[in-house]
């Protein structure tokens, strides 16, 4: 267990140190697909440079995703939230490259025990304003709900009930102004830019559910006060009350300008959820296109160790029948 935990340790250091000499920065006004490229081909490159803890291709995924959790939770870094889109697509890449594909992603949607577990502790987070180290304790807590919206995004079913529940608890529980209110907000405005598609289609039951969705009564799904606890969670009258609480919020003035911005987004995806689609293909593509590039890389690698090796192979039969025909 201990080796296990270094192996990881020494792994999610290692990201975190490639993530920092990247120097991400934002380009202004820049193109949605010009973004997605960008970050897909630093997912690509962060999975190229950062050595496996294990030869098992099952538990090599694991130990990445577990990696990842950990460096998103330690790592205090000013682009976090790039950082943990990043993390998410070579999640998502390492998963298509290793994982087992065929049986487990359904219709581009795939599972794993081990973040299901990291998940559910993730819903038991609850920080309040008593509590020590409160500021590292709230980026964390950004930090580690970004990094699990984005892999939602990417298909990982398992924690679209975690959705739910930060939403609920960021626009239906009363709480009282302050740092953690902004950042309750600014979490379920997260969730809902990046897995708000999935949310309208599971109201509108257009979307089948998924494991974690099955059973309405669970906790998780179970809608706050300010809605109403008895009223049933996928309907699109809760829907249209995230809304209104998203218009009531990103007027208050106790908000931050950034968290203010960030509700702005979702409030603006929710009026007009055809930007979810655009989103998610354009990311789709880019990922797509990256592994694509690698596959060819790849492909041209070993066909030039190929030719190096014929060629070396022809040179050697060459100098030896030269010395047979000068012994003869």
């Amino acid at each position: 267990m201990a080796e296990t935990y270094r192996l990881k340790h020494i792994q999610a250091r290692a990201i975190v140190n490639a993530l920092k000499k990247r120097r991400l920065v934002r380009v202004p006004a820049e193109p949605r697909d010009a973004l997605d490229l960008r970050h897909a081909k630093i997912a690509y490159d962060l999975l190229l440079n950062i050595k496996p803890v294990y030869p098992e291709p099952s538990k090599e995924v694991t130990a990445f995703f577990d990696s990842a959790i950990y460096a998103c939770e330690k790592a205090v870094t000013t682009h976090f939230a790039d950082n943990c889109r990043i993390l998410a697509i070579a999640c998502d890449m390492v998963y298509r490259l290793k994982g087992n594909v065929d049986e487990d992603r359904r219709e581009g949607r795939w599972g794993s025990r081990r973040l299901d577990i990291r998940c559910t502790e993730l819903g038991q987070m609850i920080p309040e304003e008593e509590d020590d180290h409160l500021e590292d304790f709230l980026l964390a807590w950004k930090q580690i709900n970004s990094f699990f919206s984005h892999l939602v995004n990417r298909g990982y079913h398992g924690g679209l009930s975690e959705a739910f529940l930060e939403i609920g608890r960021g626009l239906e529980e009363p709480i009282k102004e302050g740092s953690v209110m902004d950042c309750r907000v600014w979490i379920a405005a997260e969730w809902m830019i990046n897995c708000g598609d999935l949310m309208f289609k599971l109201i509108n039951n257009l979307e089948e559910v998924t494991d974690d969705t099955s059973d309405d009564s669970c906790d998780e799904l179970r809608p706050g006060p300010l809605y109403g606890k008895e009223l049933p969670p996928f309907t699109l009258d809760r829907w249209e009350f995230w809304k209104k609480r998203f218009a009531e919020l990103g007027a208050n003035p106790a908000l931050d300008d950034a968290t203010k911005k960030h509700v702005a987004t979702a409030l603006n995806l929710m009026r007009e959820p055809s930007g979810w689609e655009k989103r998610t293909e354009s990311l789709e593509r880019a990922i797509k296109q990256r592994l694509e590039i690698g596959a060819t890389k790849r492909r041209s690698t070993v066909l030039d160790a190929a030719k190096a090796l014929y060629s070396g192979i022809r040179l050697g039969l060459s100098k030896l029948g030269r010395r047979i025909w000068s012994v003869t």
